[in-house]
């Protein structure tokens, strides 16, 4: 998200910009994560809509399944004692009440 503040780029829960006009959600289907994670945290542009790449902070990584949190810790085996390791994210990072009263402004 793009801010008209002293921010500049932030990164936001996209349920936050849901509208039901422009943006809406869609139900149904099977959706398959794959998780990219780079030795600082990046916004990565596929298909020309940008995203981010996994950052384990935030609580990130108890949203893997333990074979996934072993994977990542012999990757980044600092990771395991200590999550802030990995660094901050590339943007500074919008709650979804901040962000949609951002919207609404």
């Amino acid at each position: 998200m793009n801010t008209r503040s002293a921010q500049g780029e932030v990164l936001a829960p996209a349920s936050a910009l849901v509208d039901d006009f422009r943006i809406g959600v869609a139900y149904g289907g099977l959706v398959v994560y794959h998780h990219v994670m780079f030795d600082q945290h990046q916004i990565v542009i596929a298909n020309g809509a940008a995203s981010e790449s996994f950052h384990p902070g935030d609580g990130a990584l108890g949203t893997l399944d333990g074979q996934e949190r072993e994977t990542l810790f012999r990757v980044f085996p600092t990771l395991r004692s200590d999550a802030g390791a990995y660094g901050n994210a590339s943007r500074p990072r919008l709650g979804f009440t901040e962000t949609r009263a951002l919207r609404h402004a």
